[in-house]
């Protein structure tokens, strides 16, 4: 009761639109948008001219769709070069050696499940089916190929910097609601990290290939924000003339800035643990 409804209650306790708001947009978010991803995703797969009897996809038309679908096909190449990045991580200076590798990287390679090629800047129409083959089958189920195209469908510039923009208020909200309950600074400002814990949820929940806090950096972003947003707002009480106005677009500013450098850096602007 003292956290929810104590000196400054929580918003959506003083005023409960807010939950019915916070609700309505999750179902939005992650059972209307899905289904309607989902239904474009198996409309692009019928493009790719699945087999009649058993509804698998080979390379010819997987090859045929991506070369009649120039836009889209860039941001799945993206998205490819960057899984490729990450899959290939260390094996790149194995192979590269010519003969003689030894019993160990031969041991290591009779373990390992088959790769694509050495990754390029810009994946070609074979290592991004072999991305959503790594079995090497020569065939993709209907299923595998949609998995691909929800995934590339956040490439989207649109939706990136929609979506930027949106990690901006989340920082700067973060840090305005620990000020608002009197809490020290630093927990402010550590708000901000935590504040992407729900991303980070979504990210294992979905299994997306990428987590909040590695690839993707959100916590990286909305707890910088909120940190400089914090250390502004110190200067300020100590007699700095920095405005509300300077202090929301420094923050806001400092969120745009670490996710373009994350979308220049093509997703290794943070290494994910579980890499070499």
């Amino acid at each position: 009761n003292n956290m929810l409804m104590g000196k400054v209650p929580v918003f959506w306790m003083a005023q409960p639109e807010w939950l019915v708001l916070v609700v309505a947009s999750s179902l939005v978010t992650f059972y209307a948008w899905p289904l309607i991803e989902e239904s474009w995703a198996s409309a692009e797969v019928e493009l790719m001219r699945p087999d009649t009897a058993t509804g698998l996809v080979a390379f010819e038309g997987f090859e045929h769709w991506l070369e009649n679908n120039g836009e889209f096909a860039q941001r799945l190449k993206r998205r490819c070069a960057r899984s490729l990045k990450r899959s290939m991580g260390g094996a790149g200076s194995d192979g590269g050696s010519g003969g003689g590798g030894g019993v160990g990287n031969d041991q290591r390679a009779e373990a390992a499940p088959p790769v694509p090629p050495t990754p390029s800047l810009a994946p070609t129409p074979r290592e991004i089916f072999a991305m959503a083959d790594p079995q090497g089958r020569g065939v993709l189920e209907q299923a595998e190929v949609r998995r691909l195209l929800r995934r590339a469908s956040f490439d989207s510039p649109l939706l990136y910097t929609v979506d930027a923009f949106c990690l901006s208020t989340f920082a700067i909200g973060a840090a305005r609601m620990g000020i608002n309950r009197g809490l020290h600074p630093l927990v402010c400002c550590a708000a901000g990290f935590t504040m992407a814990f729900g991303g980070m949820l979504r990210d294992l929940i979905t299994r997306r290939d990428m987590v909040a806090c590695g690839a993707e950096s959100f916590a990286l972003a909305t707890g910088a924000g909120a940190t400089v947003y914090v250390g502004l707002r110190q200067l300020m009480l100590r007699g700095w003339p920095l405005t509300m106005v300077f202090r929301t677009t420094a923050s806001t500013a400092t969120v745009l800035g670490l996710r373009y450098a994350e979308w220049v850096s093509d997703g290794s602007l943070l290494r994910p643990m579980f890499e070499n």
